[in-house]
C-alpha cells in the first residue's frame, strides 16, 4: 500500500495551471495597452510615400540650392519665422503657411497662416492645447520657389 503523496507535491499540476493563468493575466493586459494607447501610425499613406522618396531627396537639394536660411521661434503664444535669401536679405512678400503637429496623438493638429509683419518676419498667434512635444512646420513661396522647415519645440 503506498503512502499518501505530502501535500506539495500534489499542488504541483495546480502551479502549472497558475503559472499559465498568471501568462494569459499579463500578456492581455500588454495587448490591451498596445491597442489603445498609441495608434502606431506614423505618417499617411507610407508606401506612397516610399516610392516618392527620390522625389522628396530632389526637392531637398533643390532646396539647399536656393540657400535660404529660415528660423523658427516661438514665444508667449506666438508663432514667428524669418527667412532670408543665400546673401541673408530678407525675403519680404512670401506666402507662408504652417502646421503645428502632435506626434504623439491626433485631433490637436493645426493649420496655420502667417502674415507678413515686418519685412522678411512672419508671424502668427499660436496657442498649443496640450503640454508636450510638437512639430511645427513651414511652408513659405516666394516667386514659385518652395521652402520648407521643421522644429520642435517642447510646451510646458
Amino acid at each position: 500500500m503506498s503512502q499518501p503523496l505530502p501535500l506539495r507535491d500534489r499542488l504541483i499540476p495546480w502551479y502549472f495551471v497558475a503559472a499559465f493563468a498568471l501568462l494569459i493575466v499579463v500578456d492581455g493586459g500588454m495587448a490591451y495597452l498596445a491597442v489603445h494607447t498609441n495608434p502606431g501610425t506614423v505618417t499617411d499613406a507610407p508606401y506612397q510615400r516610399g516610392l516618392a522618396y527620390n522625389t522628396y531627396l530632389a526637392e531637398a537639394e533643390k532646396q539647399a540650392a536656393l540657400g535660404w536660411k529660415g528660423e523658427i521661434n516661438y514665444i508667449n503664444g506666438r508663432l514667428g519665422f524669418m527667412l532670408a535669401d543665400k546673401s541673408g536679405e530678407k525675403i519680404s512678400g512670401a506666402k507662408v503657411v504652417g502646421a503645428a503637429i502632435r506626434p504623439v496623438s491626433g485631433g490637436s493638429d493645426q493649420q496655420l497662416v502667417l502674415t507678413e509683419t515686418a519685412p522678411g518676419q512672419y508671424g502668427t498667434p499660436l496657442t498649443l492645447p496640450l503640454a508636450g512635444r510638437w512639430i511645427i512646420r513651414i511652408y513659405a513661396t516666394w516667386n514659385d520657389q518652395p521652402y520648407t522647415i521643421s522644429q520642435i519645440i517642447n510646451q510646458p
